[in-house]
């Protein structure tokens, strides 16, 4: 687990980024951001719904097993999709 949280630490502007963007998102438009971090089940995964109707999804599973790069881009491929929503939110 001692893997996990250097991981954590060396992301964590990333989960930053990704916190407050499911805020903007949640404040700011009809959609619906949930980000979820639980250490227990090795798992991070976010949400967005829209009207009732699931528009985004993805999670990242098995932090102690990835890598450093492989975390990283997964963080920045999230990041770059609730950018894309921002940007292109429209009511």
């Amino acid at each position: 687990m001692v893997g996990f949280f250097y991981r954590m630490n060396e992301n964590m502007s990333k989960f930053n980024q990704i916190n407050s963007l499911c805020y903007w998102l949640s404040s700011n438009t009809n959609y619906d951001c949930t980000a979820v971090f639980n250490s227990n089940e090795d798992l991070f995964s976010i949400t967005i719904i829209k009207g009732g109707k699931e528009i985004y999804s993805y999670s990242i599973t098995s932090f102690e097993k990835k890598g450093e790069k492989i975390i990283s881009f997964e963080l920045s491929s999230i990041i770059n999709n609730l950018l894309h929503l921002k940007d292109s939110y429209s009511e």
